[in-house]
């Protein structure tokens, strides 16, 4: 992701690009990183800890799609793409987790999985308002609102990828 500087005005402009196109690769390495760590559940050593197989699938699956959801969004800051940002209840993530019954999850994995299924949830929640705000600044080419609410967004994300692992780990 190498920023193409797509935002004109040179100078201050090049400086705040660049700076997205680091956070940016920054949080995408940070989420590859984790994958790896999150596929070590694929591995049939570490799956026979699990009891729930299906589950854990559908988790690694979910964060994978995360994952294009931050190039995805990515790709409009740093060169000009024209995606657009789903709802947290649209996207795959969104879709899995609100067909979820809360009261499923604590009677299957217990209170500490049900806290960790809401907290993740509350996460992406927030990731894709953040997501949003933050690309409308960009496209209102208010720069300076793009860069200061971009560590909030890296959390979040990271504060999903997390909780998605801590949940596979709890079940």
């Amino acid at each position: 992701m190498e920023s193409k500087q797509m935002l004109s005005g040179g100078g201050n402009h090049d400086k705040l690009a660049e700076a997205i196109a680091k956070i940016g690769n920054q949080l995408v390495e940070t989420i590859a990183k984790e994958l790896k760590e999150i596929n070590l559940l694929r591995e049939a050593e570490y799956k026979n800890k699990i009891k729930d197989k299906n589950f854990t699938d559908i988790l690694i699956d979910v964060v994978e799609s995360h994952e294009l959801c931050v190039k995805n969004f990515f790709s409009v800051l740093v060169d000009n793409t024209d995606w657009k940002p789903i709802s947290h209840t649209e996207c795959k993530f969104g879709k899995w987790y609100y067909s979820i019954n809360e009261e499923d999850i604590k009677s299957k994995y217990g209170d500490k999985a049900l806290k960790l299924f809401k907290k993740t949830g509350q996460s992406h929640k927030e990731f894709h308002e953040i997501g949003a705000k933050i690309i409308d600044y960009y496209r209102s080419n208010e720069l300076k609102k793009v860069i200061s609410n971009l560590t909030e967004l890296s959390d979040k994300s990271i504060d999903i990828v997390y909780g998605c692992i801590a949940l596979a780990q709890s079940i």
